[in-house]
């Protein structure tokens, strides 16, 4: 023994023993990484899950349908606040909307007019518009130049004639305070 050290017996197993821990080590840095993951996975499955099911909720509402999410069916003060297109059974050139009147005349041609007469006895609100039109024009009796949509004010027993371009064969709807009537334009 000259001057080099000599490794007693207990000394050789505390080596061993520490080198026992290095895969251990491994095993239980491998099992932390497979838990992030997992977990890692879960939360990207639940974000898509909840991205997903806005959007079944959302869309449905946005587009004004959302009858069928809860329970089906829409309430009684739902259906009875919406107002319904009721065009005259025998003509499609009339068509009442609450208490006003709507017809179209001009038989096949353009320009053609619409007349909105108020049978009621209130001041009434009404907006026309034509959904399956692809360039619509309404011109009020002051204004020639055609809009696409149109708003007015009608008193009791009062009618306003519009001058209607671009829609021969297209609808007009005309909605007011009392609910929404449909009719042809140039229909005969």
């Amino acid at each position: 023994m000259s001057g080099q050290p000599v490794l007693s017996g207990d000394e050789d197993e505390e080596e061993m023993a520490a080198g026992d821990d290095i895969p251990s080590l491994a095993a239980t840095i491998a099992a932390r990484l497979r838990l992030r993951w997992t977990l890692g996975l879960a939360a990207a499955l639940v974000l898509v899950l909840g991205v997903l099911l806005g959007a079944a909720v959302t869309y449905p509402i946005a587009g004004g349908d959302a009858s069928t999410l809860f329970g089906g069916g829409t309430s009684s003060a739902v259906a009875a606040k919406a107002p319904t297109a009721t065009p005259h059974p025998s003509e499609l050139v009339l068509a009442f909307a609450g208490d006003l009147l709507i017809t179209s005349t001009g038989c096949g041609i353009m320009p053609t007019s619409v007349t909105i007469h108020n049978t009621g006895a209130d001041v009434l609100n009404w907006t026309v518009g034509s959904p399956d039109a692809s360039n619509p024009g309404f011109s009020p009796p002051a204004d020639p130049s055609p809009r696409p949509t149109l708003s007015g004010q009608l008193a009791p027993s009062a009618s306003t004639t519009l001058i209607v371009t671009g829609m021969l064969g297209a609808h007009v709807v005309l909605i007011s305070d009392g609910g929404a009537g449909e009719v042809v334009v140039g229909g005969c």
